[in-house]
């Protein structure tokens, strides 16, 4: 069995610590970018100057899903809508985002980027 290219990745949400394991890392990619992509964002905020809410929960909730958190769909997105304040949404930005850019980390070079991985294209939406 080979080794993950992908170092573990940690974040926190509403207080409780989730851990996504380097080798189930590129899945939950998969899942996350069904609901937002790193260049939808950069779309949105190019184009419209912000990323609706909507967008941003469902995609909070694929993440959450897949690090099979306890509550449902509708439980989360209710959660989230409920507390849309701008704080909220840009910290669960934050966390996509660096979920997303996790292909640009390897753990060869303990955590450092790749210079071949920066800068991220931000292109249109087909």
């Amino acid at each position: 069995m080979s080794k993950s290219p992908f170092a573990d990745y940690k974040f926190e949400w509403d207080g409780k610590g989730y851990v996504i394991a380097g080798d189930q890392v590129m899945s939950g990619m998969c899942r996350v970018e069904e609901e937002l992509t790193a260049a939808e964002v950069g779309w949105f905020f190019r184009e419209r100057h912000a990323v609706p809410n909507t967008r941003i929960a469902k995609a909070m909730a694929a993440l959450l899903n897949f690090c099979a958190d306890d509550s449902t769909d509708a439980a989360r997105l209710q959660a989230f809508l409920l507390k849309s304040e701008a704080s909220k949404a840009m910290e669960a930005l934050e966390i996509l985002l660096s979920f997303l850019q996790q292909s640009a980390l390897d753990q060869k070079t303990n955590g450092k980027v790749k210079e071949e991985a920066l800068p991220i294209a931000v292109g249109e939406i087909p």
